[in-house]
Formats: structure tokens, sequence, C-alpha cells
């Protein structure tokens, strides 16, 4: 992943803009982890986006796009799936795929959150992508 500044200059200007940081703080606080800084930046300057018709990133404080509502209903999803098809347990205890973003074409992104815990910033963090639909209802 690039710096923000490199994705602004491929995207172009934000206007999400979000500055409270209260949505985060609360939702962090609901699921026992703290979400990377660069993708938080990158989540309250353009907000719920689709980019390129393609990847779908949302915001905690977003009515539509809300990153909660989603993050909770693709955990709900993919509890059970089969070992073959995700290597880890999805969730958003140490060890575990938080789900982050999905895609057009049925793809689901996740942060694997570190063995140690609750992270304050992208150490530790990996990303990864599962090629399955989340069916939420």
């Amino acid at each position: 992943m690039g710096t923000f500044g490199e994705l602004k200059n491929l995207l172009g200007e934000p206007r999400f803009l979000w500055s409270d940081p209260t949505p985060w703080t609360e939702f962090e606080d609901e699921l026992g982890v703290r979400f990377p800084e660069d993708f938080r930046t990158f989540s309250d300057a353009y907000g719920p986006v689709l980019i390129n018709n393609q990847v779908d990133i949302g915001h905690p404080a977003a009515a539509l796009g809300n990153l909660g509502r989603t993050i909770r209903r693709t955990i709900e999803a993919w509890s059970g799936a089969p070992e073959d098809e995700v290597p880890y347990p999805v969730g958003s205890a140490p060890g575990e795929l938080l789900p982050w973003g999905g895609s057009s074409s049925g793809e689901t992104m996740f942060f694997h959150v570190p063995e140690e815990g609750i992270s304050n910033g992208p150490s530790g963090f990996m990303s990864t992508t599962r090629g399955r639909t989340a069916s939420t209802p």
C-alpha cells in the first residue's frame, strides 16, 4: 500500500473529511482492537468509498457504508467457514482475521489481528484477501 499522499494523487482530493475520533474510539472499544492509523486516516478522508467500482471501504460514522455494520455482518457470514477457505478464524480477537473491505468480484479484505492483541498502529497488522462472497442479510 502506498502512502496517503500517493493514494491522494491517485484518487484525487478527498470529500468526506471526517475529523471527530469518537466513532472510531467507540467502535474500536467494542471490538477490542485498534485499526492501523493509515487505514483510519484514509477512511476519515474518503469515507465510505467504492474505489474504481471494485474496492468498497466503509467508515464507522457513516449511515450508508457503515464500517461497523459491515464488519459485524461479514464476521457472521464467515463464521463456520471451512478451514480450506479461511486460514484463521474471522473476528477481532488476537490471531483472527478482521474484515475491513470487500470487492465487487466477491473478495473480502482482512487485517490479521496481531497475536499481541490491541495495536495502536500499523505494526503487527497484515492485510490479506480471501475469494469468497460473504452473504449479508
